[in-house]
């Protein structure tokens, strides 16, 4: 139920975003998001070399994630949603 909340939040900011399109999209992982991910497909591919880190430090994995992305894709679209985890995470990916 969690994640289905989680998915509508976010459906509900790019939305409200009037975003046409999204370049280089980048999804991030909470651990408990990740972990439902494993055990239930919700559409979502974790890299399978950071699904172990990501459950255990979700906060450095998804900044290296990031900026790995960001290296290949500049044009990444970070979307913010009502959560404190991926509100810190944009603040701390924009810094660079």
């Amino acid at each position: 139920m969690e994640c289905a909340k989680f998915l509508k939040d976010f459906e509900d900011v790019i939305k409200g975003s009037k975003i046409k399109v999204a370049i280089g999209f980048f999804p991030i992982y909470e651990s408990a998001l990740c972990e439902k991910i494993a055990t239930d497909n919700l559409g979502f591919e974790i890299p399978f070399a950071y699904r172990e880190k990501i459950c255990n430090k979700a906060f450095e994995t998804n900044l290296k994630l990031y900026k790995e992305l960001k290296g290949i894709c500049p044009n990444i679209h970070l979307c913010g949603a009502k959560n404190a985890f991926i509100n810190n995470f944009i603040m701390s990916a924009t810094e660079f």
